[in-house]
């Protein structure tokens, strides 16, 4: 495999990025993730804060910006991150809903990237008058198996 095997799109770019502490570039490094991953799908990053002292801001924001998705794992909860790795790797071959997004009555949820199976919450306070009329929306901006938009509608009617 050369390089320019690897630039040709044939193969899909997964990283892992594994953090026990701190940086002190947390922006440029979110910022570099979020340009290099833009260009197109086929580069994720899917990062692990490792211990309690890891910053899981900077863990948080990386998976966000490369289109992966992120596990703390706990200094009391070691075995944890065999799961979570696992969960990593499926995530990383399936392809992902981009841009997603979730309306709950009048509040609207950004989801980022969505992968099979995985679950989502959302939570809204409402007045009985907006529950009593409530509606539903999701959105995803690429559907990766239709090559197209998704929007599905739900209503109490």
């Amino acid at each position: 495999m050369t390089a320019s095997t690897l630039d040709s799109g044939e193969y899909k770019k997964r990283i892992f990025v594994l953090t026990d502490g701190q940086v002190r570039n947390k922006e440029d490094i979110v910022n570099y993730c979020d340009k290099m991953c833009a260009k197109n799908d086929d580069t994720k990053v899917f990062t692990f804060g490792i211990g309690n002292g890891c910053d899981e801001d900077l863990v948080k924001r990386v998976a966000e910006a490369g289109r992966g998705s992120y596990s703390i794992v706990g200094d009391n909860n070691p075995k944890d991150l065999k799961a979570k790795v696992v969960n990593a790797l499926r995530k990383a071959s399936d392809p992902a809903l981009q841009k997603c997004s979730f309306n709950l009555g009048q509040e609207r949820f950004y989801l980022g990237e969505l992968y099979r199976n995985q679950a989502i919450r959302c939570c809204s306070i409402m007045s009985q008058a907006n529950f009593d009329a409530l509606s539903c929306n999701f959105k995803s901006e690429y559907d990766p198996k239709t090559k197209a938009s998704l929007s599905q509608t739900w209503s109490k009617d």
